[in-house]
């Protein structure tokens, strides 16, 4: 803490003059031209009096004092316009060095309840750990099923995230499916219109139920990786599995050749692709370690940028 005072708009103090100045600007000039106009109406001596003015050439100048109330209100008027200060901190701004974008899956599949109350939920829950613990970030999320969609841009603002966070469910796309390629392509363009200074970071929260081969996605994480992008992904589920909740009122389950479909965690896939890219795969648990880890990754490879600012 400094206990020195400053001033935050010192060019108000030029205002402390005015009072000064205005006592002495010559005052005689109108008193001149009134008395050339009643001259021819009284003796010289007697214009001040008939005119009600204060005294000029043969009687002795005299000033009103300053009216000592008007000025200490207008002093005061002044500093308060000059912005007093005083017991300031210097503080140290930490500016936002890590850009993160959230590839959040919303296909069929994530309606599975290995893991409770559903990996789709679990994901939310993921996602709100992600930006409690987001400190120095920015965060954009893009979510995808048989489509990609950019939910929010890239920002240190999360208000909006948390506002529509609810509402990502499986049922928003009328079409199923699990296309990532086009999901990453759009993380990739909302990356590379940030500053080259931050680190470019994907988190990918899906349990690995792709539309695309493993080899067809192999080249499009690699090109992640040239370009400085790295892809973190958490992986929802058990490698168990669990039958999947039919859309259809008619049926209670999905059913496939008539049997019912089993979705399971494709952990060994996600592992592969994290490894390509060179990020950091973790299986979603129930605690925030998971989460945690990542951005512990994603800061630790972050340039850090300070800006000291005096209030």
């Amino acid at each position: 803490m400094n206990l020195d005072f400053y001033f935050a708009q010192p060019a108000w103090l030029w205002g402390l003059l005015l009072p000064w100045i205005l006592l002495f600007i010559p005052q005689g000039q109108r008193q001149k031209r009134l008395q050339q106009r009643f001259k021819p109406y009284a003796d010289p001596h007697l214009l001040p009096f008939l005119l009600s003015l204060p005294p000029t050439e043969n009687t002795p100048k005299t000033r009103q004092p300053i009216d000592k109330t008007w000025l200490l209100l207008w002093s005061l008027g002044i500093l308060a316009m000059a912005g007093l200060r005083w017991d300031y901190y210097e503080v140290e701004l930490f500016q936002p060095s890590a850009d993160v974008v959230l590839v959040f899956d919303l296909s069929h599949s994530m309606d599975a309840t290995d893991v409770k109350p559903s990996r789709i939920a679990r994901a939310r829950q993921e996602v709100d750990d992600i930006l409690k613990n987001s400190q120095g970030i920015n965060i954009g999320l893009v979510a995808f099923a048989s489509l990609a969609q950019v939910i929010t841009p890239i920002t240190e603002d999360f208000t909006s995230i948390d506002h529509l966070l609810p509402s990502l469910k499986s049922d928003l796309s009328r079409l199923q499916g699990s296309a990532l390629l086009p999901a990453l392509a759009k993380a990739q363009t909302l990356l590379q219109n940030r500053s080259a200074e931050n680190s470019h970071n994907i988190i990918l929260i899906t349990d690995g139920e792709f539309s695309e081969a493993s080899h067809d996605l192999y080249p499009v994480i690699r090109s992640l990786k040239q370009a400085n992008i790295k892809l973190h992904i958490l992986g929802m589920g058990t490698e168990k599995g669990s039958t999947l909740p039919s859309h259809d009122d008619k049926a209670q389950f999905l059913i496939h050749d008539g049997e019912r479909v089993i979705s399971q965690l494709q952990t060994q896939k996600l592992q592969q692709l994290a490894k390509k890219n060179g990020g950091l795969y973790q299986t979603a648990d129930y605690l925030d370690h998971d989460s945690q880890r990542l951005l512990a990754t994603i800061k630790a490879n972050a340039p850090t940028i300070r800006n000291r600012e005096n209030p």
